[in-house]
């Protein structure tokens, strides 16, 4: 074994370390020619290069086609695709027009040839109006024509899956439909906003995907906030209780932005680990699951009676394990022209007219050692085998001259087990994560992989880059000083001069919350002054008090004010604050309304919990004194409590007590009140309760002669409550009955005023008038 080839194998396994410990979620299926120096590309230099590329004699197995619809219901938090939440009317008329000067564009560049899959995805195609679905899936065929059972795929979601738009993808032929579903858990679904989703939502998609007879894929996400294995299994169960044709579950992607946290959530064991849970639930359903590096597959094809998939392998795939061209449209898809180029759109805006002559991509010349190199790397990661006769067919015999001795190496140094000739297996066990890729990725992105590495570590110990230094102070001063648009442009400008350290930047520009230490965020950037973020976090926290203390003073304008004020440092905590203040009108509905979020659970609500506490109090002592007949003592503590929380129960304590209202006219005002159930009412009811009883025991006695006992229990129930209109009303009929007239009007003019009301009037008028001389 040349001593050069134990010495790249031992800077292998180096770099494996060393990319576990700095770049977890870093995969060598992902496009790692990323790492090479890219280009600007216009649509027309972009046509050029396809043109060459379809005029060689040996082609790639396949021609695929991707377009990618950016818009979306709403932008969900963990989403790393590019997409537009909300889009006005004018701005999808906008894209559309922009879309199809597109096509018109690249059409000529395919005329006679056909494409063998089609994947329209997003975003979300759906959200487009059927019309406007018709119209582009037509202009796409007229230009490029699929072939003969050909694999025509497009994505969905649960919200927008309609009859008709269903019907118009099965009228061009559309066979498989995929949507993401997530989780189930509603939780969840909230914190990353995408709330408006709901169980009935998927079982009714699902119900018109089969009444179509499409072939169905649901999409699960594994390591969501407040999910942990278990959410996932149970969310798995209940994808395959509604019988699709597969299931897909993904992890999260390393360039997924930070997401709130939820309680409650398991230890998360490694993707490659659950893998081993799916594949026991699935066989419980009668499902077979495989995985490989970045993705289960929970299969129901070829069980059940199923047939297979048509085309099966052709479907859209942006790390595609096999020799292909892929055509891609629409802002950020990815495209690769096969022993050429690979490109990625930039996401342009979508209401920018169509200039094929502007700049509209990135790419990234391969050579041809490169691109074995691609497909051999992407294979063995994906399939964990490599297969050598497959890629010499399509690549040659220089492919054995280079990968495929270095392969035969591998396995000697024991990086790969060689099964037979020309096959190629991971080892089961091995101690490392992508030592047997790196080793065959090549020299130059083993040095850029090395060169980003101590790029990082050197940032670490440093004082940064010089260039991006300065801009990122420049940045922080304007963070501080509530001018988030301009930190975020020179955010990005810093970005662009040190992309390792784009997921710390984003952090910084999400802004302000109690949640976030500037010192600890700031790490990453060694040599940067936190102080202006310090001082605008105690800004924000002085102003959340002074708002707090107006909120509980009544002063709603003045709390309102402030909290507005804290926005613009903090845009979520305080932006909360703003609106709870602003939709309650009083502190339980104030509290109830702030989100219960990563910032929202930190706020400091101490003072407004501690005044409503303390009228919860008060207005509790003052129903006990009300009950037990002091009435001054029960207005002095109402006032006290509605002056807590002016807009609060206490309010209508206080209005009922000052009037002459009995215990049952009490009761009627606080039943219907949203927060009687703070207050504690059993003694109230008792009370009315043993009201209504000597009442039932006066009328028995008075209807069976014994006045006097009737009298006796009517002033038992008066003693509990002297406004009782009930005991009054009957203590009058008595007197009236005996000839005491001037006593019977006596009785009815003590019934309160409060309490007449419907039947209960009309008798005391009656009966007023029959006493009456």
């Amino acid at each position: 074994m040349p001593s050069d080839l134990k010495k790249r194998w031992l800077g292998s396994l180096t770099l494996d370390r060393r990319l576990a410990e700095a770049e977890p979620g870093w995969a060598p299926q992902e496009n790692f020619f990323y790492l090479l120096e890219s280009e600007a590309l216009s649509a027309r230099r972009i046509a050029a290069s396809w043109r060459q590329a379809l005029g060689r004699p040996r082609q790639p197995e396949t021609l695929s086609l991707y377009v990618h619809i950016p818009f979306c219901v709403r932008k969900c938090r963990y989403c790393v695709y590019y997409s537009k939440g909300a889009a006005s009317t004018a701005e999808v008329k906008a894209y559309l027009r922009r879309f199809h000067a597109e096509i018109d564009h690249y059409a000529p560049v395919f005329r006679g040839r056909t494409f063998d899959a089609w994947s329209i995805g997003g975003g979300t195609p759906t959200l487009l109006a059927p019309r406007d679905l018709s119209k582009v899936l037509t202009r796409l065929k007229a230009a490029f024509v699929p072939t003969q059972g050909a694999s025509l795929e497009f994505e969905t979601s649960p919200y927008t899956a309609t009859e008709e738009k269903i019907g118009v993808f099965k009228e061009h032929g559309f066979t498989r439909v995929s949507f993401g579903v997530q989780t189930f858990a509603p939780e969840t679904l909230r914190a990353v906003r995408r709330g408006y989703q709901k169980p009935g939502h998927v079982e009714r998609c699902v119900r018109l995907l089969q009444a179509s007879g499409l072939r169905i894929n649901m999409d699960l996400l594994y390591d969501l906030p407040g999910c942990g294995p278990e959410q996932t299994l149970q969310d798995l169960r209940t994808a395959m209780a509604l019988g699709p044709h597969s299931v897909m579950i993904y992890p999260l992607s390393s360039s997924t932005p930070e997401l709130p946290s939820l309680p409650g959530k398991e230890a998360v064991p490694p993707f490659a680990r659950f893998a081993a849970l799916v594949a026991e639930e699935a066989r419980k359903a009668g499902y077979k699951a495989s995985s490989d590096w970045f993705s289960i597959r929970v299969d129901a094809e070829g069980l059940r009676g199923l047939p297979p998939a048509a085309a099966s392998g052709l479907a859209y795939d942006d790390v595609s394990p096999r020799p292909s061209h892929l055509l891609g449209l629409g802002p950020s898809s990815r495209c690769h022209i096969s022993g050429s180029m690979a490109y990625s759109h930039d996401p342009y805006p979508l209401a920018a007219p169509f200039d094929p002559s502007a700049p509209i991509a990135r790419g990234w010349r391969l050579t041809p050692d490169q691109e074995m190199r691609l497909y051999a790397v992407r294979t063995l990661s994906r399939t964990g085998e490599l297969k050598t006769a497959g890629l010499e067919t399509h690549f040659g015999r220089g492919f054995m001259k280079g990968v495929g001795r270095e392969l035969e190496s591998l396995a000697r140094l024991g990086g790969l087990e060689r099964r037979s000739k020309g096959l190629y297996l991971r080892k089961e066990g091995r101690d490392t994560r992508f030592a047997p890729e790196l080793f065959l990725l090549g020299e130059d992105i083993r040095k850029a992989l090395h060169a980003g590495l101590d790029r990082r570590k050197a940032l670490s110990r440093g004082p940064g880059l010089p260039d991006a230094a300065p801009i990122l102070s420049q940045g922080i001063r304007a963070l501080a000083a509530g001018r988030r648009r301009d930190a975020l442009r020179l955010f990005r400008k810093a970005a662009r001069l040190d992309s390792s350290r784009s997921p710390d930047l984003a952090r910084l520009a999400a802004g302000l919350s109690e949640t976030w230490d500037p010192a600890k965020a700031l790490k990453a950037f060694p040599g940067l002054d936190a102080r202006p973020l310090t001082r605008a976090l105690d800004r924000v926290r002085k102003l959340r008090a002074q708002g707090m203390a107006a909120l509980v003073k009544g002063d709603r304008a003045k709390a309102l004010r402030l909290f507005r004020q804290a926005a613009a440092f903090d845009r979520k905590g305080a932006c909360d604050l703003a609106k709870a203040a602003g939709s309650s009108q009083d502190l339980w509905g104030f509290l109830a309304s702030v989100p219960c979020s990563a910032s929202g659970s930190r706020l400091d609500l101490g003072p407004v919990k501690a005044a409503l506490a303390r009228s919860v109090l008060y207005s509790r002592k003052g129903l006990s004194c009300l009950l037990t007949g002091d009435r001054k003592a029960a207005r002095s503590l109402f006032a006290k409590a509605a002056g807590m929380d002016p807009g609060g129960i206490a309010k209508r304590l206080l209005e009922a007590s000052s009037s002459d209202s009995s215990l049952a006219g009490l009761w009627d005002a606080l039943k219907t009140h949203p927060r009687a159930r703070l207050l504690d009412l059993q003694e109230l009811r008792q009370a009315l309760s043993s009201v209504k009883r000597w009442n039932d025991e006066g009328i028995r006695a008075f209807n069976t002669g014994c006045r006097k006992e009737a009298r006796d229990f009517f002033a038992k129930s008066l003693a509990i409550d002297p406004r009782d209109p009930s005991a009054l009303m009957s203590l009058g009929a008595l007197a009236a009955a005996e000839g005491r007239r001037s006593e019977a009007l006596a009785y009815y003019d003590r019934i309160a005023v409060r309490d007449l009301k419907g039947r209960l009037a009309d008798d005391v008028a009656r009966a007023k008038a029959a006493v009456t001389p």
